[in-house]
């Protein structure tokens, strides 16, 4: 079964941990400089944040990566291609407008750097003419005015609180993600034939789940999470993977792939 997931998990890049980060920049640079104009935009500095947010195939409830939150934006419909696609937020009382650009796959993205001193982010969306809540994003509130609200809660990047998962040499994989209290988490991947029930991560904290697996520490190993039952990668691991229907999951080399 294993031999079958690495033939149909293709990588975009060789997961090299440390090797891949010491390029990381020169890549970034030769990425921005290789786009068309209408994609400079999503350009970051920040080489996991850009591959997020080039590597989305489809709208996904907001995340954070590093120190960016993503927004995507996809139309309902598919005969209708918005022209303008911008967020305003609360704390700024509404009064700018951060536009989206489109990535190469035509899913209009967000990178946005957290803002300092605020522990939730209160935003709505104007796509053309209209404003809306974020049709990603499930959590939502109304203000006195009865305006459909989106909101996000903000983590610590995740990156700096736990660190990069990494399976040990005794095969050790821990496995965390950092959320809303109260809600379901499983891990799914080819630890468990991607079962998305099997592997339920417990909340030891409010709002931060964990799980610990055994695992082949010769193998790299591929993931994502459910969360109360939505897939999504891991945003604290920016080391990514595409499998069937060029789903992105999150990916996890051997020790010996990261020396």
């Amino acid at each position: 079964m294993v031999m079958q997931m690495r033939k149909t998990v293709q990588k975009p890049y060789r997961s090299k941990g440390s090797r891949m980060l010491r390029y990381s920049a020169a890549i970034l640079l030769f990425s921005a400089l290789a786009m068309p104009a209408s994609l400079q935009a999503l350009a970051v500095d920040d080489f996991a944040v850009h591959m997020q947010i080039m590597g989305l195939y489809e709208a996904q409830a907001p995340f954070v990566v590093s120190d960016h939150v993503i927004l995507s934006f996809e139309p309902s419909r598919q005969d209708y291609s918005p022209r303008y696609v911008a967020a305003a937020f609360a704390h700024e009382d509404f009064r700018q407008m951060h536009v989206f650009a489109r990535n190469q796959h035509g899913v209009f993205v967000l990178a946005l750097p957290v803002p300092q001193n605020q522990d939730e982010l209160v935003y709505r969306l104007r796509v053309d003419s209209i404003w809306m809540a974020d049709p990603a994003n499930p959590e939502s509130r109304q203000d006195p005015a009865g305006r459909h609200l989106s909101q996000l809660r903000l983590p610590e990047p995740p990156e700096q609180l736990f660190g990069i998962p990494a399976v040990d040499a005794a095969g050790r994989l821990r496995l965390r993600y950092r959320g809303e209290p109260g809600q379901e988490v499983f891990v799914s991947g080819t630890f468990n034939n991607w079962d998305p029930f099997m592997h339920r991560a417990r909340e030891t904290s409010p709002g931060i789940y964990e799980l610990e697996l055994r695992v082949n520490p010769r193998q790299q190993h591929f993931y994502v999470f459910y969360v109360n039952g939505r897939r999504r990668t891991d945003p604290g691991n920016p080391e990514v993977a595409y499998g069937r229907n060029d789903r992105r999951v999150s990916a996890v080399a051997p020790p010996a792939d990261r020396r």
